[in-house]
């Protein structure tokens, strides 16, 4: 009982999204790809780089 439960981000909006992704990608000179899992409850579960690209993009393979 001590401790407090995990405060998960809930996404409700993409301004969440925005909010929420802020953090990671300020002033980043390159391009990221996040996937954010979500409970069913819209709560982040998890964050998930799946690639890092140039300055123009970055190239995400289905197959990982």
């Amino acid at each position: 009982m001590a401790e407090q439960p995990d405060k998960r981000i809930n996404i409700t909006c993409t301004q969440d999204v925005y909010n929420s992704m802020k953090p990671y990608l300020f002033d980043e000179v390159v391009e990221h790809f996040y996937v954010i899992l979500l409970n069913r409850n819209n709560q982040v579960v998890k964050l998930h780089k799946i690639s890092s690209g140039g300055t123009h993009g970055t190239l995400a393979d289905p197959k990982r």
